[in-house]
Order: C-alpha cells, then structure tokens, then sequence
C-alpha cells in the first residue's frame, strides 16, 4: 500500500493507493497504522483518509479505522473520510 502524506493547513490528507487490488484489508493495513501512528506521534490532530482508490474495506480494516477515530476523538482531534465509493458504504 502506497499512502502520499500532504498537509492543507492544520489538516493532514492522507492518500490510500492499495495497488491492483483496490482492497483495503488485513493483508495491507498495517502501513496503514504506521502511516496513522507516525501522524498521531507527530501531533496531528486532524487527520482525513482519501480512500477513493479503495473498493473494498474488511472487517479488521473498519477495526483499524475505528481505533483511529477514537484515539483522535479523546485526544480533542478529527478524522474523516474522503471519496467513500457508495459500494464500500
């Protein structure tokens, strides 16, 4: 999994490119916590996840996402989501 870090004013954009596979699942999240991880170290509060190339997210990966969005929410910071496909809803 390919993930370009930017950061538009106090947000940072992280951009998910899974590959051929267009799946976000338990074979590939792990780069995705050390990408979360490494932001959350840094003290980035407001974090939002492009997942526009992702056609498919497990259970494990919904897990990691949730985990996210409560370790931000305690800390007072956000997270969001960017390009749902309507099939990954």
């Amino acid at each position: 999994m390919e993930i370009a870090v930017k950061r538009y004013g106090d947000k940072t954009l992280l951009s998910l490119a899974p590959g051929a596979s267009g799946y976000l699942d338990l074979s590939n999240m792990e780069s995705v916590r050390k990408a979360l991880e490494e932001q959350l170290t840094k003290g980035e509060s407001k974090i939002v996840l492009d997942v526009s190339n992702i056609s498919y997210i497990d259970s494990a990966a919904i897990g990691l996402l949730v985990e996210f969005y409560n370790k931000l929410f305690y800390k007072q910071g956000t997270m969001a989501l960017l390009g749902v496909s309507p099939k990954v809803m």
